[in-house]
């Protein structure tokens, strides 16, 4: 039986490596995963304390996504259920047009992710 396994595993090894050498070379696409804390209302169990609608950590999470836009991300993804997808989508098109726009709670999404979008096109 041991000997039938590492039969099996040598074989797969030998597969892996001549599959992975007959390949054409694929071009590399750069990923940038970046994380914050919650910067809103959360229920995690461990919360920073960050005043989300004061004026200088607002500057501070912009200037966060001016160097994150620098890296011209063409997706971005942010962390909140489906089921809002299409009301992020509502008030991205919003703050595009509208940058100034002021949010009741503003959050990650808000002074982090739709910033990267509208500095990154």
């Amino acid at each position: 039986m041991k000997k039938l396994s590492i039969l099996l595993v040598a074989i797969f090894s030998v597969c892996m490596v001549f599959a992975q050498t007959n390949e054409a070379p694929k071009s590399k696409i750069k990923v940038l995963n970046m994380g914050t804390f919650h910067m809103g209302t959360t229920s995690d169990a461990h919360k920073t304390e960050f005043d989300e609608n004061d004026p200088k950590n607002q500057n501070e999470a912009h200037a966060i996504a001016a160097a994150i836009a620098a890296f011209q991300p063409t997706v971005i993804i942010v962390e909140t259920p489906p089921k809002y997808n299409e009301k992020l989508r509502r008030l991205y098109t919003e703050y595009k047009t509208n940058p100034k726009m002021k949010f009741e709670r503003p959050d990650e999404i808000e002074l982090v992710a739709y910033e990267v979008g509208r500095l990154a096109g």
